[in-house]
């Protein structure tokens, strides 16, 4: 399993985010629902050139329609993500030696009248 379908499959732990878990977009599914960005990474490299590890950088956005619900969700995101270091994710996937993340930014969207939390992150394995 590969980085992504592992992300994937931690994530939908969460309750309310269980088959609404989206790369780069949701499609008009209903809220509550996570859409993710993520890339193949870039590998790790020393004097001696290219390593096997890889640094990803992943933007988690949360949407729902509620600020009570948002809260809730995005707090059960974080705590899902500070699980991941020193160990595999997913069935199979990658062993996450580093994870970071940035401070969660919240917001409005007027047009689809939906909260947003966005949460980026960076994972070395």
């Amino acid at each position: 399993m590969t980085f992504e379908p592992a992300l994937v499959a931690e994530l939908s732990a969460v309750p309310e985010l269980q088959g609404k878990i989206f790369p780069l977009s949701a499609n008009g599914a209903p809220a509550p629902y996570l859409v993710y960005v993520s890339s193949e990474g870039l590998p790790s490299k020393g004097l001696d050139g290219y390593g096997s590890g890889k640094n990803v950088t992943v933007m988690l956005n949360i949407m729902s329609d509620t600020y009570s619900g948002l809260k809730t969700i995005t707090a059960n995101v974080l705590a899902i993500l500070h699980t991941f270091e020193k160990r595999k994710i997913g069935e199979g996937g990658p062993f996450i030696q580093e994870l970071t993340h940035q401070e969660p930014v919240e917001g409005y969207e007027p047009l689809p009248k939906l909260y947003r939390c966005v949460i980026e992150l960076k994972a070395f394995f």
